[in-house]
């Protein structure tokens, strides 16, 4: 007999949008009809050794590498460009009472930092995941969504793997170049269908980037927490995000504003790759930038941050 827990959330996944952009057609990029068809891109960060966003670099500045061989960029961008967002937002029984109040308050903040263009979609998930808003550039519908889901009691369990799967799904058929997940939760599940490894597979043949805020309980070095910490430590490793452990409501509030100017930050470059030689079809990939000189004329190293990889053609998920 069919488990209408995953029939149900089958069918949320099936009212995805129908029309997609071109994967690497992000907006904002400079892209052309001269643009080879076959462009893959990266979104990358780039910092000093604190932890600095580094803006205004050139596309010259980057290298990007498989291996010895270096492609030649065929697009760039340095520019602010909006994004397609996913909150994917813990509604089960440990984010109940205040604790989800707060975050939802930091979330609206967040919401107001970020790129006016941005579109944003909201799915909350305890047994499973409730697609609460579809991608919409309105802040003010996606603020009151959290602000209601504030006012209601939390329970269930915790169906995190099934909420990034219908993240993914969600954020391939937005309606922005860049496409962002940012999963607000404790990282343990023991609800969902689909298992870590499907989820895995999904993210490395999507070009989503995961965020996440790890929310632990009290003890933060039990069992539980370090296990819900890796698990979203490997989601963000994946595609190139990363996660905040906040300790407190400063703390949380600071993580997302740190998060609002990351993604107003970013570099996007387009190159050309060639046929990969793994029968998988993955491709092992590296950006490199070059350290500087500040005006004191002191070294600075910097680094670039994207995922590791990608497939050269993704096969169809089931």
């Amino acid at each position: 007999m069919a488990d209408p827990r995953r029939a149900t959330f089958l069918l949320f996944a099936a009212l995805a949008l129908s029309a997609a952009l071109p994967r690497g057609a992000a907006e904002g990029q400079t892209l052309t009809s001269s643009t080879p068809a076959r462009t893959q891109t990266l979104n990358v960060t780039v910092t000093d050794k604190k932890g600095n966003f580094v803006k205004g670099l050139k596309a010259e500045d980057f290298g990007v590498f498989e291996g010895k061989l270096r492609h030649p960029l065929v697009a760039f961008s340095g520019e602010e460009a909006p994004a397609s967002l996913g909150i994917l937002l813990d509604a089960s029984g440990s984010m109940r009472g205040e604790r989800m109040r707060i975050v939802c308050e930091a979330l609206a903040g967040f919401l107001a930092a970020g790129h006016p263009s941005n579109e944003y979609f909201l799915i909350a998930f305890n047994n499973m995941p409730q697609m609460l808003v579809e991608p919409s550039a309105d802040r003010a519908v996606i603020a009151g969504a959290l602000g209601r889901l504030a006012a209601t009691e939390q329970r269930g369990l915790t169906a995190l793997y099934d909420a990034v799967y219908l993240g993914i799904d969600k954020a391939a058929h937005a309606g922005r170049g860049r496409r962002v997940l940012l999963v607000v939760s404790d990282g343990q599940d023991n609800s969902s269908q689909y298992t870590l490894n499907e989820v895995r597979r999904a993210l490395a043949e999507s070009d989503v980037t995961v965020y996440a805020v790890h929310l632990g309980g009290g003890d933060l070095t039990s069992e539980l927490n370090v296990a819900g910490q890796a698990v979203l430590e490997e989601f963000a490793r994946a595609t190139g995000g990363r996660v905040y452990r906040p300790g407190s409501v400063k703390e949380l509030k600071a993580a997302l504003a740190d998060l609002a100017d990351e993604l107003r930050s970013q570099y996007t470059l387009g190159f050309v790759p060639v046929p990969t030689t793994r029968q998988d079809g993955w491709h092992d990939v590296k950006v490199k930038v070059p350290d500087l000189r500040d005006e004191k004329n002191k070294h600075v190293k910097l680094v670039a941050r994207t995922r590791p990889g990608f497939y050269e053609a993704a096969a169809p998920r089931r």
